[in-house]
């Protein structure tokens, strides 16, 4: 199974809140109807200042590379989800990887994940490790994601303000993939 994780920061012209509501009442719906996508997830950020402002995380799985590859060459991709995301982010600033190892650990265990990325979480929570390919953006970031779940709303808020990178506090939703167009080129 091919699963990547995305990191994109939102459009600057437009408020947060809008380019959110965009992302999780419009987006998903489109990006959930492309061709291959075996399962989407968006890892929305909790509405507090300083969590995740400013970006959106989500992850997408595959059957294989080949299939993500076909996904993003379609027309439906080209001619709708491209469109539709430059609608409300900076495609230009997107960064992604795929999830090389570690996978299977990261199975949900609470309505809250906090995502940290590259650099060692505090111990303070049970932590599942990520392989990444390739390297978190920013000083002396590593290639992993420690992702831990919890039902605590303001534990996850807690444990995400520690950062002094990128971690972010989110609500995961996972939307129906739609295989209508699943023949498309």
């Amino acid at each position: 199974m091919q699963h990547r994780i995305f990191i994109v920061p939102q459009r600057a012209d437009l408020p947060w809140d809008a380019a959110q509501r965009h992302w999780q009442d419009q987006h998903g719906k489109v990006f959930a109807a492309t061709p291959g996508l075996r399962c989407y997830v968006q890892n929305r950020p909790l509405y507090e200042p300083g969590h995740g402002r400013g970006v959106v995380c989500s992850e997408t799985w595959y059957e294989t590379r080949q299939a993500e590859q076909t996904a993003y060459a379609s027309r439906y991709y080209q001619d709708v989800v491209t469109p539709d995301e430059a609608q409300f982010l900076d495609r230009e600033g997107v960064w992604s990887a795929r999830i090389t190892s570690g996978g299977a650990a990261s199975e949900p265990t609470g309505d809250y994940r906090v995502l940290w990325f590259g650099q060692r979480p505090p111990e303070s929570a049970q932590w599942s490790v990520l392989q990444l390919s390739r390297p978190v953006p920013g000083p002396g970031s590593g290639a992993f994601l420690y992702s831990t779940w919890t039902d605590d709303r303001g534990v996850a808020l807690d444990i995400a303000a520690g950062s002094d990178g990128l971690a972010l506090a989110c609500q995961p939703v996972q939307f129906p993939v739609t295989r209508a167009t699943e023949d498309a080129s």
